[in-house]
């Protein structure tokens, strides 16, 4: 798989090439049904189906605030593999720095300890496996004026060499943003390019060259807000395969996406179609 330049401080505080991730993300083509309530106790319980093909799973995930600043999470899927996930906001009063441990149960070396120190310009991170020979992740992205830039390191102890390392800056000044990234060992390289028309209507464009071959591929994509907090979207990309998206509340609680892909250059064929309905 192609890396991506995904540093974001952990929880996004700054984050690279948002716009545009945001414009081309949310399409599913599974059927999902997603349900999510608190208990008298506060514990938070969610569940979830998805049919994918023929193939139906689900998991059902609990998550509880112990503290202030400390809460844990457990999950169990349909084959009955556990997770779970322990996180603390600030390690030290006043510093913006909160630690995850997560992992499957009751597989140790499956664990992974990551530390994340956000302010409002920097953000760090760095996460590593529970194990003899972990994998290392290092990440940094700092804001100065309109700019964002930062990048990513993996290491594979195992291996003992540097595996990832992706680069990328966004701009950002009034309705338009722009976005570079260098990904797969400096073998590919994103440009986009992403404008808010109006108030209501978003368009935004991305161009990757690969390197190795030597290949381009294009992206395009539109959304338009409706009444509502409804909103319609789609995008276009360079092999003719079309996406599109409508999201709709249908109530305070529950809210409907319908999501559909088709090749508009085989248009006898049937089109993917995905639906997701989810309930708080």
């Amino acid at each position: 798989a192609r890396a991506e330049v995904r540093t974001t401080g952990g929880m996004g505080k700054l984050e690279i090439g948002k716009a545009i991730s945001d414009l081309f993300g949310g399409y599913n083509y599974d059927t999902k049904v997603s349900v999510e309530g608190k208990a008298e106790s506060g514990v938070t319980i969610s569940a979830t189906g998805v049919k994918k093909g023929d193939a139906v799973n689900g998991d059902l995930k609990g998550s509880y605030t112990v503290c202030k600043g400390f809460s844990v999470e457990g999950a169990v899927n349909q084959a009955g593999k556990l997770s779970a996930k322990a996180e603390v906001k600030e390690l030290a009063p006043g510093m913006p720095l909160k630690a995850t441990l997560t992992g499957n149960l009751p597989d140790i070396s499956s664990g992974k300890l990551a530390l994340f120190y956000e302010q409002k310009a920097l953000n760090l991170k760095c996460d590593m496996g529970i194990s003899a020979a972990p994998k290392i992740d290092l990440g940094a992205i700092v804001k100065v004026g309109a700019v964002i830039f930062g990048g990513d390191v993996s290491y594979d102890s195992a291996r003992g060499a540097v595996t990832k390392y992706p680069l990328g800056a966004t701009y950002a000044m009034n309705d338009v943003t722009l976005t570079g990234k260098v990904e797969d060992k400096l073998d590919t390289i994103k440009v986009s390019y992403v404008q808010t028309v109006s108030p209501t209507f978003t368009v935004g464009a991305e161009i990757a060259r690969m390197l190795t071959p030597k290949t381009t591929a294009f992206k395009l994509g539109a959304e338009m807000k409706l009444e509502g907090s409804s909103k319609v979207k789609g995008c276009l990309d360079s092999k003719g395969i079309v996406g599109l998206q409508y999201k709709t509340p249908i109530n305070d609680k529950t809210s409907l996406t319908v999501c559909a892909s088709f090749d508009s250059k085989k248009l006898d064929q049937s089109a993917k179609v995905g639906i997701q309905l989810a309930y708080k």
